[in-house]
């Protein structure tokens, strides 16, 4: 039986240094797990290697949530990674006992993904049906009944032949995020991981709708800066301006326009983490 922190308090706060102190020599990457070249993944961090052994056996902590951390946080901008793990370990009791909470994060995640739907159209209907079915087999395995593997692929299936046939992106999003969880997290210890990277992602197509960037504007937008820089970098090696400062300078209104929109997509990428970590955090705390 594992025990966060190894029942230690200090652990925790050892942990923490040593993800702010590759923090703050620039030393943290995206992944999962990962170690190269001297920077580390957030959860690597935090154990100071990548092994998933060295990580149980340092912190006292499930290998799945090694791998949720790091698929939630570790592509989010340096300060929030060491805020939003700060906040996760820190309502982490030593001495608990995680292992078995995997399932209980999952189906917690998927409870939020139904509150999140306003659409009760035809459409979404039989996706809460895959989504439904595919708790049950969670709360089944928290409950110490393990589902068995054919239950888990006809789950897995139901909910991508639910998903191929919606059409709004935003609903066809939180469709991957319920795919993603139709996995045993014992056996696929990267299932929490999965299901919250999805959850904390919104698509482009979304963002686009949200903020009225159209086909035209990409299209002018990437002709321009393509007439940017054949007309004043490929020939022109002394050029010390890049291409969008050429474009400031020769069409203010067009770098106006992009400037905003690029500002609402990670605005919008930023809400949806939040809600992602939102929703991680409030799934740990229910599970004590």
């Amino acid at each position: 039986m594992l025990e966060a922190f190894n029942g230690q308090a200090d652990t925790r706060t050892t942990a923490l240094a040593r993800l702010e102190e590759r923090a703050a020599a620039g030393q943290l990457t995206a992944g999962a797990m990962f170690v190269a070249d001297g920077s580390m993944t957030p959860a690597a961090a935090l154990a100071g290697s990548s092994d998933l052994p060295t990580w149980e056996g340092t912190l006292g902590l499930p290998g799945w949530l090694a791998y949720a951390i790091d698929y939630c946080y570790s592509r989010q901008p340096t300060e929030r990674i060491l805020a939003m793990t700060r906040q996760l370990l820190e309502g982490i009791a030593p001495g608990a006992d995680l292992s078995g909470k995997a399932s209980g994060v999952v189906s917690e995640i998927l409870a939020s993904i139904v509150e999140e739907f306003g659409d009760r159209s035809d459409e979404v209907l039989p996706l809460f049906a895959a989504c439904a079915d595919i708790r049950q087999l969670h709360i089944q395995a928290m409950s110490g009944s393990q589902p068995s593997p054919a239950a888990w692929r006809a789950a897995r299936k139901a909910a991508t032949e639910t998903t191929n046939l919606l059409q709004d992106p935003v609903v066809k999003a939180l469709a991957g995020c319920i795919e993603a969880a139709a996995w045993d997290p014992v056996k696929a210890p990267t299932t929490v991981g999965d299901v919250l990277r999805l959850r904390g992602q919104v698509s482009e197509e979304h963002i686009d709708r949200l903020f009225g960037w159209t086909a035209e504007d990409d299209k002018r937008t990437r002709t321009l800066l393509a007439e940017m820089y054949e007309t004043y970098i490929q020939d022109n090696p002394a050029e010390e301006r890049d291409v969008f400062m050429l474009l400031r300078e020769h069409h203010p209104d067009a770098e106006a326009r992009l400037l905003a929109y690029t500002r609402f997509q990670n605005a919008e990428r930023a809400r949806a983490a939040e809600k992602a970590n939102d929703v991680f955090l409030r799934a740990m705390k229910t599970l004590g």
